[in-house]
């Protein structure tokens, strides 16, 4: 009975992190990390950032450190340390700009329950994935 708990998806509304009758608090890191799935691309497309427009392939966003501090409530060495444990372990990969940063979440897909797509990029193709 409990294992069946460990299976299968659920939707969360992107409104819930900024719904007004949950106080303000931290959040942990796995809240971290369902904040970065929330904002993610979910299919491909153009955004205006820092003016200039970026094309966004699904899982994928623009973000930047300071903005992170704000909605996490962390400050700047627990922002980056974070994003370097989910570098490590495989669940993102990022480039910094002048203008932020470039956060790539890899298994995007398989997070929502979704197949696979197809990418000239091998590490793209894996499927596994534990939260």
């Amino acid at each position: 009975m409990v294992r069946a708990l460990y299976k299968g998806y659920f939707m969360v509304a992107r409104h819930a992190f900024h719904n007004p009758i949950f106080r303000k608090e931290r959040f942990s890191e796995r809240e971290a990390y369902i904040w970065l799935i929330q904002r993610a691309a979910f299919r491909d497309h153009t955004v205006w950032w820092a003016g200039k427009p970026w094309h966004l392939n699904q899982g994928e966003q623009l973000c930047s450190i300071r903005y992170m501090m704000q909605e996490t409530g962390w400050g700047q060495r627990r922002v980056y340390r974070f994003l370097q444990m989910l570098e490590k372990e495989g669940m993102i990969f990022r480039t910094v700009h002048s203008d932020g940063m470039h956060i790539v979440l890899r298994h995007y897909r398989a997070v929502h329950g979704m197949h696979p797509k197809i990418h000239s990029d091998p590490d793209q193709q894996s499927f596994s994935f534990f939260l």
